[in-house]
């Protein structure tokens, strides 16, 4: 096969990331369901609050993408020095951010979910769940930031290992603090299992253990393992104002393209809410089905990154061109193969997370609609990553924009508030959106036009 050396070292650093994302988005599925079995208004809990959960996490994972870019570029250049540093400059700056978000979201958890139009009986248990989960975010931060740095530097299986122990961690939580004490079978044996019976509290508190865990474990494994940007004893790396910017050419864009549409999917779920909580319910449902669908096209988008970087950090622009057009390829077949398993399969997936007929019908509806945006989505989440990888995340953010705020939030105003299309009407507005970011990506990527900026840049640093 032509070109069998580089799809192999595709497929060997998409494989992690790609089982990663699908053994935590399981580790998600049980968490929803054991929310589910609670009822729809634990689960509105947890909805209400988790377009605020993304938008800043989507910060964090900024931060990890800019210092990405900065320590596969290095290592492209076999520059390692700097790699360490730029290293150092994201685990300082994923302290500072983490402690920074904490204290925002102890301030905004009390009227958040007031802000958002929640229905009034679950006020309480949305606001204990967003100050729980707000106490991890220095962990969370730190986590994000060490696994892009790893990935960055082409170790794909620390985050991996590291990232699914953190979610045993929050399955084992979920089991012992959400349910209260019970009688349990497995395999015609019965015993006693001990249980807080904290509900949604029990939820987020095992979410936080699972961040503690992960967030420490990879700082270890950027600290001490055989990586070219492991410790080394007695070397110093001061503050370097040329990383900060090299780090902030993709940050600032990638911050403001996860802030872009956090705030969007905020807009839409202030417009969901006051659905009712079933509605709110099955969109988030829904969300966590959807999910499933994209995890590929998540993994080939971090190899894309890593190795349209080290192509251009080692002057190789035609290698980083093979490798951004591979990972399309290989992200719009997968998506096209999910897709149509999600239109066929909506209900059993809806069906894993509640039992209730509401929450089921609207769920499996919904999922139908997206199914139709999924492939374009894969194009996005991949070509994204490669533009991140190439220095150039501004046009990824202005595509945001534009679906988002042009096609998304106006198309589900209308839908929902002028032509009471309801639940159905925002998710056919989303898939609008997902369409029209897939189509520009696209257009950018085969325009050729990143990896020439990408390429000027990367002189001007060497400088």
């Amino acid at each position: 096969m032509k070109n069998r050396k580089e799809w192999l070292e595709v497929l060997h650093l998409s494989w992690p990331p790609i089982l990663e994302s699908l053994l935590l988005s399981l580790a998600s599925y049980i968490d929803s369901a054991m929310l589910g079995a609670v009822g729809p208004a634990a689960q509105a809990s947890v909805a209400v609050n988790i377009s605020t959960v993304w938008l800043l996490g989507g910060l964090m994972s900024a931060l990890g993408l800019g210092f990405t870019y900065v320590v596969a570029n290095s290592v492209g250049a076999r520059d390692y020095r700097r790699a360490r540093s730029a290293a150092r400059h994201a685990i300082l700056g994923a302290l500072l951010l983490g402690l920074a978000l904490t204290g925002l979201v102890q301030a905004i958890a009390h009227p958040l979910p007031m802000w958002l139009g929640a229905d009034p009986e679950i006020y309480d248990t949305a606001r204990v769940y967003m100050r729980i989960i707000g106490a991890s975010f220095v962990f969370q931060a730190l986590s994000r930031a060490c696994s892009s740095i790893l990935r960055g530097a082409g170790q794909m299986k620390l985050p991996l290992v590291v990232n699914v122990g953190g979610n045993l961690v929050n399955i084992i939580g979920n089991t012992l603090l959400i349910f209260p004490t019970r009688e349990v079978q497995i395999l015609g044996f019965s015993f006693t299992m001990w249980g807080a019976d904290m509900s949604v509290a029990g939820a987020a508190a095992a979410t936080l253990a699972s961040h503690v865990f992960a967030g420490a474990l990879l700082l270890l494994a950027v600290l001490r393992a055989n990586t070219p940007i492991r410790y080394q004893r007695g070397e110093r790396c001061p503050l370097d104002p040329r990383i900060l910017k090299d780090a902030w050419r993709v940050m600032l864009p990638n911050a403001l393209e996860q802030s872009c549409l956090s705030l969007g999917q905020i807009a839409m779920t202030s417009m969901v809410a006051p659905l009712g909580t079933i509605s709110l319910a099955a969109h988030n449902q829904a969300v966590t089905a959807e999910g499933i669908c994209y995890l590929p096209a998540m993994g080939l988008a971090n190899s894309a990154t890593t190795l349209v970087g080290q192509s251009l950090g080692a002057k190789e622009p035609d290698r980083a061109q093979r490798y951004a057009n591979m990972t399309c390829v290989a992200a719009l077949g997968f998506m096209l193969v999910l897709s149509t398993l999600l239109f066929i399969f909506a209900e059993p997936l809806i069906r894993i997370f509640s039992r209730d007929a509401g929450v089921i019908e609207l769920g499996r509806t919904v999922l139908r609609i997206v199914a139709f945006g999924e492939p374009f989505y894969g194009l996005n989440l991949v070509i994204s990553g490669t533009l991140a990888g190439a220095g150039d995340s501004r046009h990824a953010f202005l595509y945001s924009a534009i679906g988002m705020w042009g096609i998304r939030t106006p198309m589900c105003l209308l839908m929902v508030k002028v032509l009471s299309w309801g639940l159905a009407g925002a998710w056919l507005a989303m898939a609008a959106d997902l369409i029209v970011r897939g189509i520009l990506c696209t257009l950018r990527l085969m325009s050729g036009k990143w990896k020439t900026a990408a390429t000027q840049d990367c002189v001007q640093s060497s400088r």
